[in-house]
């Protein structure tokens, strides 16, 4: 299994989602907006994130989320494959 790393002062939030019955309102960058200022009143300096969902992807662009890399992990049974292409 792979595990992720990171220094201090540094958070990783995995995807984001909204509930069927409540898109559309921008609360998705509205949750992102309010967990950066927690994570800024924490001292947290830099946040990584994942995401493979386009509205998602699409918050994370509006609030100067950018690509650093791609990753793709396969697992089938025994069988493992990763690939990581660095992108800056």
């Amino acid at each position: 299994e792979r595990s992720l790393y990171f220094g201090e002062n540094t958070a990783y939030q995995y995807d984001g989602w909204v509930s069927p019955g409540f898109r559309n309102r921008n609360l998705g960058k509205k949750m992102l907006e309010t967990k950066l200022r927690y994570l800024k009143s924490r001292n947290i300096e830099r946040v990584y994130s994942s995401s493979n969902n386009a509205p998602a992807q699409k918050v994370l662009y509006a609030l100067n989320f950018y690509p650093i890399k791609e990753i793709a992990y396969l697992r089938i049974l025994f069988f493992k494959k990763y690939k990581e292409v660095q992108l800056r």
